[in-house]
């Protein structure tokens, strides 16, 4: 259980960059979008070619899918592996304090799983920047729990008095 609580916390600090770069490129992706949506305004006014401009949005939407989907999938593997994570420091570390934060670990977990699922299944109605900051701050969660785990998995137990 202690090489399982340091790879947590390595990995909980690797899904959180990897979630803050994802929301920053999902939102800038985004923000083009407006200026082609913006083109294509002045174009249709101008009487200029609607196509093109159209065909810029439908390209950057497909992209923001796809980063979407992608974000997507690797918080999915960040929360079961934090989903297996709580499961074990419920079964193997005897403390109550390891047993309140896994069970507080494993609700938090299985509600984001939720919310994932959704965003992975139509990331044209849920983005990642759109959820994306939610998931950092579990990340910070994540961090605390992991930090909570690895000292109670290094702590001795107490021996009774002979």
């Amino acid at each position: 259980m202690k090489a399982l609580s340091i790879i947590s916390l390595v990995l909980t600090l690797i899904a959180g960059f990897i979630a803050i770069g994802f929301t920053i490129d999902v939102s800038q992706k985004r923000s083009w979008n407006y200026g082609y949506l913006n083109d294509y305004e002045s174009a249709y006014q101008t009487g200029g070619d609607y196509n093109t401009a159209y065909g810029y949005v439908d390209d950057n939407y497909d992209a923001i899918d796809e980063a979407t989907q992608v974000a997507g999938l690797i918080c999915m593997v960040y929360f079961l592996f934090l989903l297996t994570y709580s499961i074990l420091g419920i079964v193997k570390i005897k403390t109550t304090t390891m047993k309140v934060f896994s069970i507080i670990a494993l609700s938090l977990t299985g509600i984001f799983i939720l919310w994932d699922i959704i965003m992975i299944t139509n990331p044209s109605g849920l983005s990642f920047d759109e959820v994306g900051p939610a998931f950092i701050i579990f990340m910070f969660f994540g961090l605390a729990y992991s930090i909570i785990g690895t000292v109670q998995s290094f702590r001795k137990p107490k021996q009774l008095p002979s």
